[in-house]
């Protein structure tokens, strides 16, 4: 975990530009469901379900796309670091809402992470 969160040979403007998409994404995510929710064409329950497959594979693209574009094998820390961007507007408007916002903080992160950890495998299969 340590070697995760470690910033030493980061390049910081990849690292910023996780952080600002991740941003943008979960602001997306949430204006959203909002909007859908209160004109009320779908149920509820089918818009959690699209907020939380869209909070794991938004910072899973972004986190892939950042640590292939890095290619120094550093990919979960840029994913995960990154997505912690997105955990802005999820923190700050969704956790007060319950479990449902906790359950989106933490799949935002593991996005990130896997999108990370796959684009280091990818990078391996080239050497």
């Amino acid at each position: 975990m340590n070697r995760l969160l470690n910033l030493k040979g980061i390049n910081f403007w990849l690292l910023g530009a996780a952080l600002g998409l991740n941003l943008f994404w979960a602001l997306l995510i949430v204006i959203f469901g909002f909007v859908v929710v209160s004109q009320n064409q779908f149920n509820g329950d089918f818009v959690q379900v699209g907020m939380l497959i869209a909070s794991f594979l938004g910072p899973f693209m972004i986190g892939w796309v950042v640590a292939k574009m890095a290619a120094d094998m550093r990919g979960p820390s840029y994913g995960l670091i990154g997505s912690f961007g997105g955990l802005v507007p999820i923190i700050a408007v969704l956790v007060p809402a319950g479990v449902f916002g906790i359950i989106i903080a933490l799949t935002t992160l593991l996005g990130g992470l896997n999108g990370g950890l796959f684009a280091m495998r990818n990078l391996n299969k080239g050497k």
